[in-house]
């Protein structure tokens, strides 16, 4: 192997050309993504009618019987109009519950429907006119019997919106019917983009030409899927609007400037915030809040690329770094695509996914060093050291992950540990950077603010379990481990090593800090997985090979029906458990 010296590598045209052509593809994502998020942020519905929808475990279900009758009014939501509303309902035929949806204000019937059966109600509001501001529902039977009278579920809180509930003609304080409101979405129609996904892969299996908008196409379906999807969960719980209100910090960084007035109490907003330390979406994110863009929607954009700029990474890493052959990398980069933590995490307005373009970057990086040493990759590694810390939460644990596998690269490509220039670019790469962190740190009091994301990160050991943690890796490996298995023995032995390590260390650092064994917490696992199933399926003969392909297929197929199914029947998916 011969060794090239920092900064004499040069770029084969090839290269240059590829290079040239992800960007041109970049371009293009940007350019339809714009229009697409303006078509799905057009129907974004308002917050829920509860913080959270979930039974009151303590609370048998209501029974609905004439001196038992239940009614709820709220206002109607300002910024749109439901169509429906949803409910979970346990009732036979020959005792039927009776719902009235009234205008509060006048007393007018707006509509009135009769349910026999039990499973998800659901109650069409077509009449509901623009002068209506306060809506009443109530829930009535003419049985008397309460063995078999109909049976509503409660939530054990309040409704927003200035909601009052009343139980037998008396005011209930503290939990209200169980209902999901609901608007029609045209913006569903976006979930199509699948089918002309799968028709241009197909065709980038066979003509190579055809990457760049396989890759552009693949990307907006995942973009519409997860937007989708974040809007379906957002429908049922107001946390999701703004998950650890990154979006929150982003609109007060702009307002920091634009309004000097309101400085100190956002200072003061900040100094208890527990995610101040992890400002790298907040501050790139202000950026189009300052000119003008409203928060959301942006947000949403800005995390769309990082999932876009994934795929690129995975496909480049897939072909460069580990030698697979064209469709086997395509198979794998589809399948990433496809998983449902991607798929949940694409264009979601929050930061796993900036987090996941942080971790492959660092991977490609780390195998490219392998290999060979250029001026940009030791820039990168010196800026990736800096970008994870203020990424996200688990961000400092990866800083340890990125040192050990520097100097693994660093070895394996001498063939020797080469003591003086490892020490010389660890000072460069690491521990410069790290003391400049150290100083932000220290200069603007995130410590403090690392002990509240402590705090608040102990409230979710509930989900530190064993039994999550296990659901969260089977769901995270699937049927992969089936082609995994082949990869120990090729001829990318180093490249196989490098990436189980960084498997096995991230998997065992969750476990070790006892992260809450969230689903999404595991997505930095997903591209690992699926590039040693890649040098498992190049090592196959070309039959198995295309039957290990067809697995990835059908496993990426399973994975957007699944969400696509979730999208559509967000109710049917939340109450059907409640219903036993």
């Amino acid at each position: 192997m011969v060794r090239t010296r920092l900064g004499e590598a040069w770029e084969e045209p090839q290269q240059a050309m590829a290079r040239w052509k992800g960007w041109l593809a970049l371009a293009a994502f940007l350019g339809l993504a714009i229009p697409l998020i303006a078509f799905l942020s057009a129907d974004w519905g308002p917050s829920p009618l509860y913080l959270r929808y979930r039974s009151d475990p303590n609370q048998p279900p209501c029974v609905v019987t004439p001196s038992t009758s239940v009614s709820v009014s709220f206002q109607v939501p300002p910024a749109r109009t439901p169509d429906r509303f949803a409910f979970p309902l346990q009732a036979q035929p020959a005792h039927p519950l009776q719902v009235s949806v009234l205008d509060e204000r006048s007393g007018k019937l707006l509509a009135r429907q009769e349910f026999t059966h039990s499973g998800v109600a659901r109650v069409e509001l077509d009449a509901l006119g623009e002068d209506t501001e306060r809506l009443s529902i109530r829930f009535e039977s003419r049985t008397r019997d309460p063995e078999l009278a109909p049976r509503i579920l409660w939530v054990p809180i309040r409704p927003l919106y200035s909601g009052r509930v009343q139980s037998a003609g008396k005011p209930v304080a503290s939990r209200s019917p169980l209902l999901l409101l609901e608007y029609d979405w045209p913006s569903r129609h976006a979930l199509y983009l699948w089918g002309l996904a799968g028709l241009v892969v197909v065709v980038a299996f066979y003509r190579r030409r055809c990457l760049g908008p396989a890759l552009v196409v693949l990307g907006l379906a995942c973009l519409a899927t997860s937007a989708l999807l974040w809007r379906q969960h957002f429908s049922l719980s107001v946390a999701h609007g703004d998950a650890d209100s990154y979006g929150k910090s982003a609109r007060y960084m702009a307002e920091y400037l634009q309004v000097p007035e309101r400085r100190a109490e956002i200072a003061e907003w900040w100094h208890g915030y527990p995610h101040t330390h992890n400002c790298l979406a907040p501050l790139v994110l202000s950026v189009p809040v300052l000119l003008g863009a409203a928060v959301r929607p942006a947000y949403v954009l800005l995390m769309s690329l990082c999932g876009f700029l994934s795929l690129v990474l995975v496909f480049r890493c897939a072909r460069q770094r580990l030698g697979l052959s064209f469709r086997v990398a395509l198979a794998c980069t589809v399948g990433f695509a496809c998983h449902l933590s991607v798929l949940r995490a694409f264009g979601r307005p929050v930061t796993d996914v900036l987090g996941l373009v942080l971790w492959v970057w660092s991977i490609d990086l780390l195998l490219q060093r392998m290999e060979r040493v250029t001026r940009a990759q030791s820039w990168s590694i010196a800026a990736l050291t800096l970008l994870h810390p203020l990424a996200r939460p688990q961000g400092p644990s990866l800083l340890l992950f990125l040192f050990l596998g520097f100097c693994l690269a660093e070895r394996w490509r001498e063939g020797a540990w080469p003591w003086r220039d490892l020490l010389r670019r660890t000072l460069l790469l690491f521990v410069a950077p790290g003391l400049l962190l150290t100083a932000v740190y220290f200069g603007f009091g995130w410590f403090h603010n690392v002990e509240l994301m402590m705090i608040k990160a102990s409230r979710y050991r509930f989900a530190s379990t064993p039994q999550r943690y296990l659901e969260s890796l089977l769901a995270t490996f699937q049927l992969l481990p089936l082609l995994m298995v082949f990869a120990w023995g090729g001829p990318a032995r180093k490249q196989l090593n490098l990436l189980l390590f960084a498997l096995v260390y991230y998997l065992a650092v969750l476990a070790l800090v006892r992260a809450p064994f969230m689903f999404r917490h595991f997505l930095p696992a997903v591209p690992l997985v699926y590039w040693v199933a890649g040098l498992g399926l190049e090592r196959l003969r070309p039959r198995a090979r295309a039957f290990g392909i067809a697995l990835i297929g059908v496993l990426a197929a399973a994975n957007v029906g699944l969400v696509t199914y979730q999208v559509l029947n967000v109710p049917e998916v939340i109450f059907f458990h409640l219903l036993d």
